[in-house]
C-alpha cells in the first residue's frame, strides 16, 4: 500500500530533510500593545534579553519595557535570571499560547487532524495541518508514520503565508483583496526558490486556485516540498489545509488523489456542499 504511492524508503517514520522542526523563519507581525509585545518578543528570543534589548525588539522606551517586565514577571508570565537581569518567557506564557488548541475542543482542527492520521495510516507520508490569518502561516501539527502508526505531534509555528503550502492554499482560495493584501506583503527571501515580488505571487495564487492544490519546492528551506489541498466550512470558507511532504520533482499522482480525498472528506464533515454544476441548455 505504502510502495505503490511513495517512493522506496519515504516511509520511515522520519522527517523529510528541511521540515522538522519547523521553527519559524520570520518575526511575528507587530502588536500596538506593549505587554503583548514584549512576550511576542520574549517568546521568539533563543536567549534571555535584557531590557535594553526588549525596547530595541519591540520599539519600546526602555521606562515602559521596564514596568512592563516587573510586572510580568511578579505575575510568572517571565523568567529572570542572571546580572543585570534577564528576562525569558515562562512556561506559563508558553502554556497560555497552546491552551487554545490543546484544551479546548477545536471542530475544524480535530476533523483535519483525524483526516490527516487516517491519510498516514494509509500511505506513510508525513501529514502537516496549516491555517492562515492576517497574512501569515500556522503549522499546528505534524503527523508521521511509525511503525506503521500515524502520530500527531503539535508544532505551532508560524512562516509567511505564501511560503508554505497550507497558507499558499488557504491564501488562494481566500478573497481577491486577502490576496492583494498577501502579494503587497514583503516576503523575505529564504531560498534561491521562494516567490517573492508581487505579480509573482498573485500569478501563484491563481495557478493554485486553478490548479486546486498549493505545489511547494524548497521555497521555504532546501528540501521541502510539500503539496496541500484546502478544507472548506458549511459557509464555503476555506478553513484549515492538509499538505503531504514529497520527495523527487513531482509528487506521486496516487498521493495527490489520496490527499484530494481527505480533504474533500473533512470539507463534507465541516459541513461543506459545494454548489451542483449548472444543468446543460
Amino acid at each position: 500500500m505504502v510502495e505503490s504511492i511513495l517512493r522506496p524508503g519515504a516511509a520511515t517514520g522520519a522527517a523529510m530533510p528541511g521540515y522538522a522542526p519547523w521553527q519559524p523563519p520570520g518575526e511575528l507581525p507587530a502588536t500596538r500593545d506593549a505587554g503583548l509585545a514584549i512576550l511576542e518578543a520574549l517568546a521568539a528570543a533563543d536567549e534571555p534579553m535584557s531590557v535594553a534589548e526588549i525596547a530595541r525588539a519591540t520599539g519600546r522606551h526602555r521606562a515602559s519595557v521596564y514596568r512592563y517586565v516587573e510586572s510580568l514577571s511578579a505575575e510568572g508570565f517571565l523568567r529572570v535570571s542572571g546580572s543585570p537581569r534577564r528576562f525569558s518567557a515562562s512556561w506559563r506564557t508558553i502554556r497560555l499560547g497552546l491552551l487554545p488548541l490543546r484544551f479546548r475542543r477545536n471542530r475544524v482542527r480535530d476533523v483535519a487532524l483525524a483526516s490527516a492520521m487516517r491519510l498516514v495510516q494509509e500511505t506513510g507520508a508525513q501529514a502537516v495541518l496549516g491555517f492562515y490569518e492576517d497574512g501569515w502561516a500556522y503549522c499546528s501539527d505534524v503527523v508521521q508514520d511509525v511503525e506503521g502508526m500515524p502520530v500527531p505531534s503539535f508544532v505551532g509555528s508560524a512562516m509567511p503565508g505564501i511560503t508554505s503550502g497550507g497558507g499558499r492554499v488557504l491564501l488562494a482560495f481566500s478573497s481577491a483583496a486577502e490576496m492583494e493584501r498577501a502579494a503587497c506583503a514583503h516576503t523575505p527571501a529564504f531560498t534561491a526558490h521562494t516567490i517573492t515580488g508581487h505579480d509573482a505571487v498573485l500569478e501563484e495564487l491563481q495557478r493554485t486556485r486553478a490548479r486546486g492544490y498549493a505545489l511547494i519546492y524548497d521555497e521555504l528551506r532546501p528540501g521541502h516540498r510539500e503539496v496541500a489541498f484546502p478544507v472548506f466550512d458549511f459557509e464555503s470558507r476555506p478553513v484549515v489545509a492538509i499538505g503531504v511532504l514529497f520527495q523527487g520533482d513531482q509528487p506521486p499522482a496516487a498521493l495527490v488523489e489520496r490527499l484530494r480525498l481527505a480533504a474533500s472528506e473533512a470539507s463534507r464533515q465541516l459541513g461543506y456542499n459545494p454548489a451542483p454544476p449548472s444543468p446543460a441548455i
